[in-house]
C-alpha cells in the first residue's frame, strides 16, 4: 500500500520532513518506517497481519515537530494470495473463420483455496484485448468472424477476493477464411433394403467457389472421382455391374467433396443389399453356319442343393420364337445336351438363360464361370 500525507503551508520556512510509523496487530507499539521529505511512502504489509494502522508527524530542519500525530484508520488486513497463472492455452491448429472451436487451458492453483474462476481474453488482428469468457470452466467455445486474419488468446485466474494471477503465455493462430463445400441431397439416413440398383441425386455448392473434387463410393469400392460443376445436379448410379460387385448385407454410401483448400464435406447413407436371385444370358447369340444339334455346358461356382436353379438353351436364337430346352439335368450330370429342335429358320444360333434363386435354407451361392461348346 501507499501512505500519503497532505502538507500544510510551512509558516516558519525551512525544510519539512515526515516521520512515518505503522502499528501491526493492534497494541501500543509503533514501528518507524522512514523520515523523509516525500509526502508518500510505499509499504508492504507482512502476510499474516490481522490489523494495520499508520500515523505521520511533521518536523523541520530546526528540530521542531508538529504537536500531534495524524492517524489513519485501523484496517482489517485480508491475508490472501493471488492464484497461480493457468499453465497454458490449447487451441486447434487450424481455426476457420465463422466456424466454432474450443479453447481450453490447464487449471490454476490457489494456496488459500478460494479460486473463483478464469478470464479468457482475445485479440483480433493485433487489436485490443476483449474478455470473451468469465467463469469456473477451463474451456470455452468461441467463434472468430470470417474475414479476420489473426487471433490471439490469453487467460488469467481470479479468486473470491478479486485477486488475479498473471496471464498465461499468449497463443496466436492464423485464421483460415475458407468454408467447406456443401452437399445437398434429399436422401438421408438408412435407405432400407435394396434388391436392385438405385440412384442417389445430389448437388455440390461452395460459397468460396473454385474447384471441388467429388468421390462417390460404397464402402471401399469407388465408383468415380470427378470435378463437380457447382450448383448442378449429379447422380451417383449404384446400378448395373457396380451394384452386382457389392456384397449382400449392410453397406455405406459416401459422397465426399474436397475443395482447393482441402476443406471436406461428406454425405453418408446406409442400405442393406439383399439380392437372392440372378440371371445370366448372352446379349448377342452365337451364330454359326452349320446346324446345332449337340452342346455341353458346365457351371462353375457354388449352387446350394435347395436353390431354384435352371439353365435353358436354344439352337435357333435368331428365330422370331426361339425354342428353349431345359438343360438343367444334363448340366448337373455333366452330360451332352441333345437338341430336340431341328428348325433354324434364320440360321443356327446358340444362346442360354441361367436363372438361380435361394431356396428355403436361405443359403447364398454364386456363379464364377459358365463354359461349354456346341456343334
Amino acid at each position: 500500500m501507499t501512505l500519503k500525507v497532505t502538507p500544510r503551508n510551512n509558516t516558519y520556512g525551512g525544510t519539512v520532513s515526515y516521520q512515518y510509523e505503522v502499528q501491526l496487530n493492534g497494541g501500543d507499539s509503533w514501528i518507524t518506517l522512514q523520515i523523509t521529505e516525500a509526502t508518500s511512502l510505499s509499504y508492504t504489509i507482512p502476510k499474516g497481519t490481522s490489523t494495520f494502522r499508520a500515523r505521520v508527524q511533521a518536523r523541520d530542519d530546526m528540530g521542531c515537530t508538529s504537536s500531534t500525530w495524524v492517524y489513519g484508520p485501523q484496517t482489517t488486513v485480508v491475508n490472501n494470495s493471488a492464484p497461480t497463472a493457468p499453465a497454458g492455452l490449447i487451441l486447434p491448429q487450424n481455426i476457420f473463420g465463422g466456424e466454432p472451436f474450443i479453447v481450453t487451458w490447464r487449471s490454476a492453483s490457489d494456496v488459500d483455496g478460494n479460486l473463483a474462476g478464469y478470464k479468457l481474453e482475445r485479440s483480433l488482428d493485433n487489436g485490443s484485448w476483449e474478455t470473451v469468457y468469465t467463469g469456473r470452466y477451463t474451456a470455452h467455445r468461441d467463434v472468430v468472424h470470417k474475414g479476420a486474419l489473426r487471433v490471439a488468446y490469453r487467460v488469467k485466474a481470479y479468486d473470491e477476493d478479486g485477486d488475479e494471477s498473471d496471464y498465461s503465455p499468449i497463443i496466436t493462430r492464423t485464421v483460415i477464411n475458407n468454408s467447406p463445400p456443401t452437399i445437398i441431397c434429399e436422401l438421408s439416413g438408412d435407405l432400407g433394403t435394396k434388391t436392385a440398383g438405385f440412384t442417389v441425386s445430389y448437388t455440390v455448392t461452395d460459397v468460396d467457389g473454385g474447384d471441388v473434387t467429388v468421390v462417390e463410393r460404397v464402402g471401399a469400392l469407388i465408383k468415380r472421382r470427378f470435378t463437380a460443376t457447382l450448383g448442378q445436379p449429379n447422380s451417383f448410379q449404384i446400378t448395373g455391374d457396380y451394384f452386382m460387385r457389392l456384397l449382400n448385407g449392410p453397406q455405406t454410401v459416401q459422397i465426399v467433396a474436397t475443395d482447393a483448400g482441402r476443406r471436406i464435406a461428406s454425405h453418408e447413407l446406409t442400405f442393406t443389399k439383399a439380392v437372392h436371385s440372378m440371371s445370366v444370358t448372352l446379349i448377342n447369340p452365337l451364330e454359326v453356319e452349320a446346324s446345332i444339334s449337340v452342346a455341353i455346358l458346365s457351371v462353375l461356382g457354388q449352387i446350394p442343393e435347395d436353390a431354384n436353379f435352371q439353365v435353358m438353351v436354344t439352337n435357333n436364337a435368331k428365330d422370331a420364337e426361339p425354342v428353349w430346352q431345359d438343360a438343367t439335368r444334363d448340366i448337373r450330370a455333366g452330360q451332352n445336351i441333345v437338341f430336340a429342335n431341328k428348325v433354324q429358320a434364320n440360321g443356327p444360333a446358340f444362346n442360354f438363360k441361367l436363372t438361380a434363386s435361394r431356396g428355403q435354407s436361405g443359403q447364398g451361392g454364386y456363379v464364377k464361370v459358365l463354359k461349354g461348346a456346341f456343334q
